[in-house]
């Protein structure tokens, strides 16, 4: 390492280690997306348990996280849909990704024996916008031969509340059919009877009561409500499954390296699943005293320094080390208006995040 950058690594250090126990630790209030709803609550019961911090994150949906950090009404909102620049400027926000996790359409149809029934982007959009009504469409018979699928009316369900997650999956439709174009959007005008649901689980459940239903919901909630997840044909050619395997090859995939807000819909790669979101945090740029900020990101910063073992096994993958590293060096661009050094690295995380720093200088 060079002199230059020895420098400025210890530079960091020193604003991050400056009055390290000046400020009071109060409890740090989140809402928003309901897609990583269980990420942040886990990692907010950890941190409670090591740092004797609390962290409350409300689900209320990503457009209400971004309406409640854009007021302060809380210390940060979470959105499935990342904000343009334009708009993170207009509410003086910083943004950064925490995770990326799968959206997985879920069917609900007697004599599927557990199996995985094989759908398109195509087919799926043309579900979803009620040309195909009945589940022995010869559309999804050419897909699945072999199954014997039953003459039975499809249910769709959808999400009432605006939602970051329907934003992501009809982006994907729309990827998938010219007819869905300029159609996509947190809350969409369905073509036909439809059954609208608030919030994640509300709609699982539906799906998981209703026989010929179809939705689409956070692929940790495939296990947790005993869901039958579909098979989508990726852009590789291949039909995919929802895994953690499969939306961490999208995530290498994709351009997210290179732009924080680069798409995980549908990326060309072998394996990759097909319907892949990341989901982002939205903090103040310029709160008002350093003691606010600090906090909120001390929180954070222990998130990616000690937060990818609790992310293993819940249905979501963590960011590549040099993503989290980008997202190190985001987190000091915080100033607060009071001009202190805002402390957001407890003495005891230096050091083991050392490689962190040197990468995101």
């Amino acid at each position: 390492m060079n002199m230059n950058k020895i420098a400025r690594v210890a530079i960091i250090f020193a604003a991050a280690s400056f009055a390290s126990n000046v400020f009071a630790q109060k409890e740090i209030r989140g809402s928003g997306a309901t897609f990583p709803a269980i990420i942040y609550s886990t990692w907010a019961s950890a941190y409670a348990k090591e740092k004797g911090v609390a962290v409350k994150y409300a689900p209320t949906g990503s457009t209400e996280g971004i309406r409640t950090v854009s007021a302060r009404e809380v210390d940060f909102g979470a959105t499935d849909i990342p904000l343009s620049e334009p708009e993170l400027k207009k509410s003086n926000l910083i943004q950064f990704p925490t995770v990326a996790g799968g959206i997985v359409p879920v069917i609900n149809m007697p004599g599927l024996g557990g199996k995985s029934l094989k759908l398109t982007g195509a087919v799926l959009a043309d579900i979803f916008s009620d040309k195909i009504k009945l589940w022995n469409d010869a559309k999804i018979a050419a897909l699945n031969e072999g199954f014997s699928l039953p003459a039975l009316k499809i249910t769709r369900v959808v999400r009432e509340d605006s939602s970051g997650t329907t934003e992501a999956f009809t982006t994907y439709l729309a990827a998938s059919a010219p007819d869905w174009a300029g159609k996509s959007g947190r809350k969409v005008n369905w073509v036909g009877n439809i059954v609208a649901m608030n919030g994640t689980d509300a709609l699982a459940q539906t799906v998981k009561d209703t026989a010929g239903a179809i939705g689409y919901v956070s692929f940790d909630r495939v296990a947790k409500f005993g869901l039958t997840p579909a098979s989508l044909r990726n852009k590789a050619g291949q039909f995919a499954t929802a895994s953690e395997s499969s939306i961490a090859a999208a995530v290498r995939g994709s351009a997210l390296r290179s732009d924080l807000r680069a798409s995980l819909i549908d990326v060309n790669a072998a394996d990759a699943w097909p319907l892949v979101d990341a989901t982002y945090i939205l903090i103040d740029a310029s709160p008002k005293a350093a003691s606010d900020a600090s906090r909120t990101l001390r929180f954070f910063y222990w998130a990616f320094l000690k937060g990818d073992d609790i992310v293993r096994g819940t249905g979501f993958v963590p960011l590549p080390p040099e993503l989290q590293a980008r997202v190190v060096r985001l987190l000091g661009e915080v100033k607060s208006q009071d001009r202190l050094p805002i402390d957001y690295v407890s003495s005891n995380d230096i050091r083991p995040c050392l490689s962190c720093v040197i990468r995101a200088v």
